[in-house]
């Protein structure tokens, strides 16, 4: 019984390390554009 719960909540939720990872990547990129503009924009 146990085993048919974990078998149908395996299909719930799932994780795609690669779509994490470029998302991540956008995140950091963009951040840290946007620090540099502000650095250049400051002086």
């Amino acid at each position: 019984m146990i085993d048919d719960i974990a078998k149908g909540l395996s299909k719930v939720i799932r994780i795609d390390e690669s779509e994490i990872r470029g998302h991540l990547d956008e995140m950091v990129r963009g951040t840290v554009e946007e620090t540099l503009n502000s650095l250049l924009d400051a002086e």
